[in-house]
């Protein structure tokens, strides 16, 4: 599907599915939890100030729809979750996991703060006019993106809503409320 095809198909897909018997929830990911198949992306807090030696964090970047995180059972820690006004046209809404909370915020509540991705490796701190500012609304559970055999060590994760990010490779998350449904 071309750019501005996505939103609708995922729509259309998901209004079915949730139609079917049994369906619970259902939502939409880039990434799979365990699969080890995501990508890391830099990102930073508005006014984070670097602690000397410390590294820039690279969590997984996942991109989900509403209904994903009811689907995966992941807990709602702060703020709410993606539903239907964050669209295109809204402000660019961010959940981060407590992991990514507490490296940026610790001891804080992060709804409503600011966030934003480096444009560049040589700018990484450069804040501009064209700076894209991702609005914090919610706070959920670590989840295990990397296999269990993993050395790497967690950095946490980000999500953004689908409709906002809209992707080629998706994944469908169905939770049903029997077994043969």
């Amino acid at each position: 599907y071309k750019d501005d095809q996505r939103v609708p198909f995922v729509e259309r897909l998901l209004a079915s599915v949730r139609a079917l018997p049994g369906v619970e929830s259902a939502g939409i990911t880039t990434t799979v939890p365990m699969s080890g198949d995501h990508s890391d992306s830099v990102i930073l807090a508005e006014n984070y100030q670097m602690k000397p030696g410390e590294s820039l964090v690279s969590p997984a970047e996942v991109t989900v729809s509403d209904g994903y995180f009811e689907a995966m059972k992941i807990q709602l820690v702060k703020g709410r979750l993606f539903n239907s006004s964050d669209t295109a046209a809204s402000t660019r809404a961010l959940i981060v996991d407590e992991r990514v909370a507490e490296h940026f915020w610790p001891g804080q509540d992060p709804p409503g703060r600011r966030m934003y991705k480096p444009e560049s490796a040589e700018n990484v701190f450069k804040i501009g006019p064209d700076t894209k500012w991702l609005t914090v609304v919610g706070v959920v559970r670590e989840v295990q993106y990397d296999g269990l055999a993993t050395d790497r060590p967690a950095v946490g994760a980000y999500y953004h809503p689908f409709a906002q990010e809209p992707e080629n490779s998706i994944g469908l998350t169905v939770r049903t409320s029997r077994g043969d449904a």
